[in-house]
C-alpha cells in the first residue's frame, strides 16, 4: 500500500494541495470562489471547527478508541478548586489547570461532556465494533496517497481503520452523530455527502492495494442511550457514487488546468420564474397536491396542510422534493361546524 504512516494529524491536514475527502466535498457544493480561497490560493485559512464541542467530542472519541487509550489518558475535567461558590467556572485557576493538562496531552472538559465521551467509548467497546478496534490485524489511521489515473490529480485519504485479506480491503469509518437510527442516519449521510467520502476512500485504497474495497460506517449516538449502528451503501448506490465522483474529479481537473474558479451562475444573468404558489395568489381552480415516491396516490393540500408544509420546508416548493413527512389523523378537525377526522402533516 502506498502510504505514509509517520505523519501527524497537523502535517496531514496541512497538505491542502493534495485532494482529500474534505476538499472533494467542498468542490461538490460548487462554491468555486471559496474553494479557490481555501484550497488553491489559500488566501483564507481552512474552516476551523476545533472550538465546536460536538467536533471536539468526536475527535476525542476517535483518539481514545483508535489509539486504544484509556479515557483518562486523553481527557480530564475541572477539579473543585476551579469553580466559584456559585458553581460557575473560575477563569484564572481553570486556565492554569487547562495549561497543566495540555502539557500532559489531555483536553479539559466540563463534567457533562467528560462523562459523555466516556459513555460513548464504553458503548462502542460493548458492541462488536469494540472487538474490531482491539483486533491486532487492524490498520489504524494510515495515510494513503495516490494519483487519479484518469485526471492525474493527486489525492489522499486517512481511513480510521482497515482490514486487508487476500480478496479485499474493508474500511471502517467511525462517526459520532446526534442521530444513529437507520432513517435518521440515511438523511445525515446524504446531507454530509458521506457517500462521496466512501467513493474517495475506496478509490484510493483500491489504487494502493489493487483489491476491491468495502466501506462501512460505524455510527454511535452522541447522546444517551449511545446506541451503535453499522451502515454501508448497497452496490448500485456505490456505483452511482463512484460515477458522480469521477465526474467531479474531471470538473475539478478542468478548473485546475484553466485556473477557473468562477461559479457558472455569476457569468451571465439568470432568468427567474414565479409560480402561483410563490406569490401566494393561486387561482380559484389551482389545486396543490403532494406526490409520494413509490405510491400511486396524491394528497391534495388544503390551506391548513399548505401552511404546515411552508412552516416545515419554506415557501420554495422545489425545496420540498425528497423531504420526508408523516401523515396522521386528527380526530378533532371541524368542518362545516361538525367534528370530523382530517389528515394532518408533521
Amino acid at each position: 500500500m502506498s502510504s505514509t504512516e509517520n505523519l501527524t494529524d497537523a502535517e496531514y491536514h496541512a497538505m491542502l494541495h493534495i485532494l482529500s475527502a474534505t476538499t472533494i466535498k467542498a468542490a461538490y457544493r460548487q462554491q468555486w470562489e471559496l474553494y479557490d480561497q481555501r484550497y488553491v490560493s489559500q488566501s483564507i485559512p481552512p474552516l476551523d471547527l476545533s472550538g465546536n464541542i460536538r467536533v471536539q467530542i468526536g475527535s476525542l472519541v476517535h483518539a481514545i478508541l483508535l489509539e486504544q487509550a484509556e479515557p483518562a489518558d486523553k481527557i480530564s475535567h475541572y477539579p473543585a478548586d476551579c469553580f466559584k461558590s456559585n458553581g460557575s467556572i473560575n477563569p484564572k485557576p481553570a486556565a492554569a489547570y487547562r495549561e497543566l493538562m495540555s502539557l500532559q496531552g489531555k483536553t479539559v472538559l466540563k463534567d457533562e461532556d467528560y462523562h459523555r465521551v466516556v459513555s460513548i467509548c464504553n458503548s462502542v467497546m460493548d458492541q462488536p465494533l469494540g472487538d474490531l478496534v482491539m483486533d491486532p490485524s487492524a490498520v489504524f489511521e494510515t495515510a494513503v496517497f495516490w494519483t487519479d489515473s484518469t485526471t492525474g490529480l493527486k489525492c489522499r485519504c486517512k481511513p480510521d481503520f482497515m482490514f486487508e485479506t487476500e480478496d479485499q480491503v474493508t474500511i471502517y469509518d467511525l462517526k459520532v452523530s446526534e442521530a444513529a437510527s437507520p432513517d435518521q442516519w440515511e438523511r445525515v449521510a446524504k446531507n454530509q455527502l458521506y457517500w462521496l467520502q466512501d467513493a474517495h476512500y475506496s478509490s484510493g485504497v483500491a489504487h494502493a492495494t489493487g483489491k476491491p474495497v468495502a466501506f462501512k460506517f460505524w455510527v454511535v449516538e452522541a447522546v444517551a442511550p449511545y446506541r451503535v449502528g453499522c451502515y454501508e451503501y448497497d452496490p448500485i448506490s456505490r456505483e452511482r457514487a463512484g460515477e458522480a465522483y469521477q465526474r467531479l474529479l474531471a470538473e475539478m481537473n478542468r478548473r485546475y488546468q484553466a485556473s477557473d474558479w468562477v461559479s457558472d451562475w455569476t457569468r451571465n444573468p439568470t432568468v427567474l420564474t414565479l409560480d402561483a404558489w410563490d406569490v401566494n395568489l393561486p387561482d380559484e381552480d389551482t389545486v396543490f397536491a403532494l406526490e409520494f415516491k413509490g405510491k400511486g396516490k396524491q394528497l391534495v393540500l388544503n390551506s391548513t396542510n399548505r401552511k404546515r408544509m411552508v412552516e416545515l420546508f419554506g415557501n420554495n416548493v422545489k425545496e420540498w422534493k425528497d423531504k420526508e413527512i408523516t401523515l396522521y389523523v386528527n380526530e378533532n378537525v371541524r368542518f362545516a361546524g361538525k367534528k370530523v377526522c382530517g389528515i394532518r402533516i408533521k
